[in-house]
């Protein structure tokens, strides 16, 4: 917010007062789990809808941001949404659990084209880096010279200034403007 660019987080179907009792946030190979995500995947399209019915926002630098289980659907949002233009992602990584095919990060993430900087926690236990986190980042469809890995000696957590500043630098190199 301070580099003048507004942020909106959607409130996906299962969270914050959306919450219905989710069983789990990893995959699970059930139906129900498939549904869920279709769910969540229709959730943050229909914010994307709603910011470009806002004349004060530019809809044409749209990115993506997640967070753990957001950087765990930065692996299939941006390959289903040609209206984003990059992603970020903090501290996810590939699921450790198998999904039904038709949400499964691997039938998307090669179809990730999109400039993106994924942040990692050496001894994250969550997406640990040689069995999630690399593979994730190494398996996207965007060519080399427009992803960035950047490796941090936490768990988990990042480094908050550098999280930010690292940010903040992708943001400035690949939306066409900055506020």
């Amino acid at each position: 917010m301070k580099s003048g660019r507004p942020l909106v987080h959607p409130v996906v179907k299962g969270t914050f007062e959306r919450c219905d009792r989710l069983e789990s946030w990893t995959s699970k190979p059930t139906q129900k789990y498939a549904e869920l995500l279709k769910k969540w995947g229709k959730d943050y399209l229909r914010i994307i809808d709603y910011v470009e019915t806002r004349a004060k926002l530019d809809a044409s630098n749209i990115g993506y941001i997640g967070d753990s289980w957001g950087g765990f659907n930065g692996l299939i949002i941006p390959a289903v949404e040609p209206r984003l233009i990059l992603s970020v992602c903090y501290v996810g990584g590939l699921s450790m659990q198998r999904a039904p095919p038709e949400v499964d990060q691997i039938s998307y993430i090669a179809r990730v084209t999109l400039p993106v900087l994924w942040l990692s926690g050496r001894f994250d236990p969550l997406f640990p880096l040689h069995d999630s986190a690399e593979p994730a980042f190494r398996h996207l469809g965007t060519p080399a010279e427009n992803k960035r890995h950047v490796i941090y000696d936490t768990g988990h957590t990042l480094p908050r200034q550098e999280q930010i500043r690292e940010t903040l630098d992708w943001l400035d190199k690949h939306f066409e403007t900055a506020n």
